[in-house]
């Protein structure tokens, strides 16, 4: 009687390993072909498949893949209420803490996404700069210098970042490093248009301050 009482429970035990891995595996199907329909441009089909991931296995992806397209689509106020649930529900993943903190920074809510990034632990360069750019619009320039530089001392590269820096760094009238800090800009590239109009005019504009 034990034999098949012990028979019985591990046909259970094998029909519910099963369903949870083809459960996976479905989720894991619906979430690439939401990713297809993303970089497809067809944000529409895609939202309600990812909409759908969000509770499942693949939830921390689906919710990642949400976000963007959130950011893709321009729906701020959809952006900021998922990133909020997903920092709420998952506080030690770093993605949401910058994805919370952005939103914020789209929605002017200053105060709060540099009180979030404070306490975020050890920050990455995105999220010195993110931090950074938070102060700058706080009218915190002071404070805005200090994580621009902690952000370019981990990735040098990030021509915006410099930009932020020279920004600033005019704020607190120190003229000739920001004039340093646009020309490093201009150096490293990677600009739009409108972004080398504005660094060149404040560059021009530096140049007759100082001289």
């Amino acid at each position: 009687m034990d034999a098949v009482k012990a028979e019985k429970v591990e046909k259970a035990a094998v029909k519910v390993e099963i369903k949870t891995a083809d459960q996976s595996q479905i989720a894991s199907l619906k979430l690439n072909k939401a990713i297809e329909l993303i970089r497809a441009g067809q944000l529409q089909k895609a939202e309600p498949l990812l909409q759908v991931l969000i509770n499942g296995p693949m939830e921390l992806s689906a919710r990642r893949q949400l976000l963007a397209l959130y950011a893709l689509s321009g729906n701020s106020s959809s952006y900021l209420e998922l990133a909020r649930q997903s920092q709420q529900r998952y506080p030690q993943q770093s993605i949401f803490n910058t994805e919370l903190a952005r939103a914020l920074f789209q929605h002017q809510q200053y105060p709060e996404a540099i009180n979030l990034l404070q306490n975020a632990g050890e920050l990455d360069s995105a999220q010195h700069a993110l931090l950074a750019a938070s102060y700058q619009r706080n009218n915190q320039h002071q404070k805005a210098v200090e994580h621009y530089h902690h952000a370019l001392k981990l990735d040098r590269g990030q021509s915006r970042s410099w930009i932020g820096l020279a920004i600033s760094l005019e704020h607190e009238a120190k003229f000739n490093k920001a004039l340093q800090s646009y020309q490093t800009a201009l150096r490293l590239g990677n600009l739009n248009e409108r972004l080398i109009q504005f660094v060149e005019q404040r560059s021009r504009k530096l140049k007759q301050v100082i001289n």
